[in-house]
């Protein structure tokens, strides 16, 4: 039959089972608990690296998307500026050539006028000639 009461071997039972709680406590239990803590608290401080060095990148980041805009806005006004300067010089040549071509256009039309006073001053002697000749012809005498 099977005997339920204590005897004997509960002490080598509990002396045995003693050693392995032992053995595994300090040998394998508290060792892996302690690597536990340990990469707990390594990862931990490599999160905290790790979020503090993606929130020193996005400001990095942003500080380079401001100089980007604030080089945008410098080249805008340059290019601005320079198109402005170059609609200046455009129109002041502009103005210059209209100049030119309305003092040339002034030089001809004087010159036209002379040149039609004259034609005009010559056709009245010519046709004073034209009549005196044309009345000598007429009349047989010369006048």
């Amino acid at each position: 039959m099977i005997d339920l009461y204590p005897n004997a071997t509960i002490i080598y039972m509990w002396l045995i089972f003693m050693a392995a709680f032992l053995i595994l406590h300090y040998g394998i239990f508290r060792p892996t608990l302690k690597l536990l803590h340990l990469r707990r608290t390594h990862t931990h401080g490599i999160k905290t690296q790790a979020e503090l060095l993606e929130k020193e990148s996005e400001q990095l980041l942003q500080a380079c998307e401001k100089k980007i805009d604030e080089a945008r806005q410098i080249g805008i006004q340059e290019r601005e500026q320079r198109r402005m300067a170059g609609e200046k010089i455009q129109s002041e040549t502009l103005q210059k050539g209209r100049q030119a071509m309305t003092a040339k256009i002034e030089e001809a039309r004087s010159l036209i006028e002379q040149q039609s006073r004259e034609a005009l001053l010559q056709i009245r002697k010519y046709s004073q000639t034209i009549s005196q000749e044309i009345a000598t012809k007429i009349l047989g005498r010369s006048l």
